[in-house]
């Protein structure tokens, strides 16, 4: 593509300059360069692990503003709806989510949580015990057609409650509270 752009550039260049057409045409085909096949650039490898942290520079939709814990770790409340959905890096396909909970208001409907890569099938999680406290993982199908740069994870807590309900004095309605966001290769 680039040799023939570079052919088409220099015939304009030449009529330009005012060489005359006819001498290009009585050239022949000794005057066409002879282009070969163009091959498919390979596609980018991509990573196999994304990591989000839910802090204030988190690319999110249908999250509360990012708060500190006693431990200092930044996290982020879904709310006041019970769907939400982060942007992250595309990773190859197919991919585990794995979602640190800091705290989850209605903790009942934990093991119903669903998840979605870039509008595709969702996939109900499984609650595990880590290290670092609970952790929802998912292995939801990859997307029909990949978008772009990112992955959009949508994220589907079935409810939310408002701690005012419990007697409490927060009015907002409150899902699950996320630490970090992981996304691996499989």
């Amino acid at each position: 593509m680039l040799q023939r752009l570079a052919a088409m550039e220099a015939m304009q260049l030449t009529v330009n300059s005012g060489v005359d057409l006819m001498e290009w045409s009585d050239l022949g085909p000794a005057a066409v360069q002879a282009v070969e096949p163009l091959q498919p650039e390979p596609e980018p490898s991509l990573p196999s692990e994304a990591l989000v942290v839910c802090d204030r520079e988190m690319l999110r939709e249908g999250f509360y503003d990012a708060e500190t814990g006693a431990n200092g770790r930044s996290f982020r409340w879904i709310g006041p709806e019970p769907r939400a959905a982060v942007f992250l890096p595309r990773v190859a396909q197919p991919a585990e989510i794995r979602l640190l909970v800091h705290s989850a208001f209605c903790p009942e409907v934990l093991g119903d949580v669903r998840v979605a890569l870039d509008g595709g099938a969702r996939a109900t999680v499984t609650l595990e015990q880590g290290p670092e406290g609970r952790v929802l993982v998912a292995q939801p199908p990859p997307a029909e057609v990949p978008r772009g740069g990112a992955m959009r994870l949508d994220i589907d807590v079935v409810r939310t409650d408002s701690p005012l309900n419990r007697g409490q004095s927060d009015p907002r309605m409150l899902g699950i509270a996320l630490r970090r966001i992981e996304a691996r290769s499989v």
